[in-house]
């Protein structure tokens, strides 16, 4: 490690894996009905968390009918893609 940089300067966790992590929120779809977040694409799961109709999410990837977002509340899970629309490009 250079001298420069100290030894703990990277939080374990917030960069691995997601080269998006230190950019801004820059959602990709919209919610359209109450929506459930998931850690999996089972509905056996319970859900981390509920999406209201209008909520902005990151989509980062998909998987069956399941789209892996991220989201400002809840951090990362998976939904059901038929009930999002994509943003529309501005």
């Amino acid at each position: 490690i250079p001298p420069s940089t100290p030894a703990n300067s990277q939080t374990s966790g917030e960069t691995d894996g997601d080269p998006t992590s230190d950019e801004a929120f820059k959602p990709t779809h919209a919610v359209r009905t109450r929506l459930n977040l998931r850690a999996s694409t089972s509905l056996d799961d319970a859900p981390i968390g509920v999406l209201n109709a209008g909520t902005e999410v990151r989509y980062i990837d998909e998987e069956n009918g399941w789209y892996y977002v991220d989201t400002e509340q809840f951090g990362k899970g998976w939904c059901a893609s038929e009930f999002l629309s994509p943003l529309s490009a501005s």
